[in-house]
């Protein structure tokens, strides 16, 4: 059984087949061989991101995403994507038999953002295992595929 395939079935509860939430939706065209998690579905006890993306196309690649439609809270959003860290580094941990580096990829998407919200949140670093990762910002209807050059 494939470490998606196990991802799915271990986590079927969890599993979706968008990433979206309140009207930003981040496009999955172009992905071929993906399971999406519901963060909320998955850790109910603490804060989660929208989606947690495992793809699995010759490299294991996660994308941690929180989607938001209104007002961008900085600090409620760095925590979201670091428990989405975690809970991802945990699960490739226990579901991928090989020693793998997933690459890791933090996306907030916005239908709108203030300046200085931005600012932040693009000068914040996630801590993930032992990398320290950068948040990228783009708008609602963005592609995760354009992210990997495809």
């Amino acid at each position: 059984m494939s470490g998606l395939e196990s991802i799915r079935r271990e986590f079927a509860y969890a599993v979706v087949r968008r990433c979206t939430e309140q009207g930003c939706t981040l496009k999955l065209a172009g992905l071929s061989d993906y399971v999406v998690l519901k963060g909320e579905k998955l850790h109910q006890d603490r804060k989660m991101p929208d989606c947690i993306i495992f793809e699995m196309n010759g490299k294991v690649v996660v994308g941690i995403v929180e989607l938001k439609s209104r007002t961008v809270h900085v600090n409620d959003v760095v925590e979201k994507l670091e428990n989405g860290c975690r809970s991802a580094l945990k699960i490739l941990q226990v579901r991928l038999k090989r020693s793998t580096k997933p690459t890791l990829l933090l996306l907030v998407l916005c239908k709108a953002i203030h300046s200085s919200e931005f600012r932040l949140l693009t000068s914040r670093r996630i801590k993930a295992g032992e990398r320290r990762l950068m948040i990228q910002v783009k708008d609602c209807g963005f592609a995760f595929a354009s992210l990997l050059g495809r």
